[in-house]
């Protein structure tokens, strides 16, 4: 395991009598890009606050590279925050906005020229020294906070949903950008985000938070795969919920009843037992759709279906289908050619769903 470079045990911050953050307790490696998800008022950003001293924790500790710094405030933990706005000063140019806190700790001209010109350069933006904030695109603006962030060499680098408020394809390609650059540098990210594409895309790590406790931690495709309750599922991407009954149990396998005929097979939960009522999840990409009969084999599960919605968004054809049971369930075809069967398959049509025994999860009720 690589040294733990943030170690929150057991926070907590209460604002009178709401409780934003619940008896947190996480750990960071040293140089991981690490994420904290989740809705509005989750106490991701909360959290994030905490690490960076603007707000103090009720209770617990937090640790910087081993040190306590729960009570220590902003200017004594080495660690930048970038926020949604950027607070770029508008009367400075750009290579003014980047060297500021270097002049406040009262380095040498030249070294802080030395350094300016290296973040800049890092950033793709030595051209644009002498320009005002104005003067710069969004994702030119978010580049100088960047820039003036990494300047000072921080420990861990925090990012408040820095891509906010740019525009979709300015954000797309300012997630390569971030990642590229963390990976360059090695510095601790810790990034909040809302946005469960971005956070699956950049992370190494990604910390789910549910009403102000963390739901769950993990890799990316832990989170999406392996999610460990409803609240994590339901959260990370499109996904099935099939309710059903578990009538047998096989190793890490489960057979279960959904209605009264479908019979499938899925991993089981940890603490599964027969008769329980539980259900099972499955992403729509992880389904095949046939135009055709197909058998269900060992590794496979085959229902059959009705379609009764339909969307052709180009890349995907989106299905919805209604099974024997009247559940509804939801499939993701992609649109591999240009004259494709599957994508004319229309609502009425009676199909074949398939899908890996091991693609569907059971979660319990």
């Amino acid at each position: 395991m690589s040294e733990i470079s943030v170690e929150l045990k057991n926070v907590s911050k209460q604002f009178g009598d709401f409780l934003a953050v619940n008896d947190v307790s996480l750990q960071i490696g040293e140089g991981q890009f690490f994420s904290l998800l989740g809705p509005s008022g989750c106490g991701k950003t909360t959290t994030l606050r905490m690490i960076a001293g603007f707000e103090l924790p009720t209770a617990g500790e937090i640790y910087l590279r081993g040190k306590p710094v729960g009570h220590l405030p902003p200017f004594k933990r080495n660690v930048n925050t970038i926020f949604q706005d950027y607070a770029l000063f508008p009367h400075m140019t750009v290579a003014q906005n980047v060297a500021f806190g270097l002049e406040m700790e009262k380095m040498s001209k030249s070294e802080i020229q030395k350094r300016v010109d290296e973040v800049l350069e890092m950033v793709h933006l030595p051209q644009m020294a002498q320009r005002r904030p104005a003067q710069l695109s969004g994702g030119q603006q978010q580049r100088v906070a960047l820039a003036r962030a990494i300047v000072k060499r921080p420990d861990v680098l925090l990012l408040d949903e820095p891509l906010s408020a740019l525009d979709l394809k300015l954000r797309q390609a300012m997630r390569f950008e971030l990642k590229e650059l963390q990976r360059r540098l090695g510095i601790t990210f810790i990034f909040v985000t809302h946005d469960q594409e971005e956070a699956l895309f950049m992370s190494d790590v990604i910390a789910v938070m549910d009403s102000g406790k963390v739901a769950q931690i993990g890799s990316p495709p832990e989170i999406y795969h392996r999610p460990v309750n409803r609240y994590v599922a339901d959260f990370i991407g499109e996904i099935n919920f099939l309710d059903c009954k578990v009538t047998h149990l096989d190793g890490e396998m489960a057979t279960v009843l959904v209605g009264d005929k479908i019979e499938i097979q899925a991993m089981r939960a940890p603490e599964t037992v027969v008769g329980e009522k539980s259900s099972v999840i499955i992403r729509p990409e992880k389904i095949t759709i046939h135009a055709n009969e197909v058998k269900a084999t060992d590794q496979r599960n085959v229902v059959s279906a009705v379609i009764v919605e339909k969307a052709w968004i180009g890349t995907d054809t989106h299905f919805t289908a209604r099974l024997q049971d009247g559940s509804k369930i939801r499939i993701r075809h992609q649109n591999m050619a240009v004259d494709d069967s599957i994508a004319r398959l229309d609502v009425n049509d009676t199909v074949y769903l398939s899908w890996q025994k091991k693609a569907g999860q059971m979660l319990s009720s």
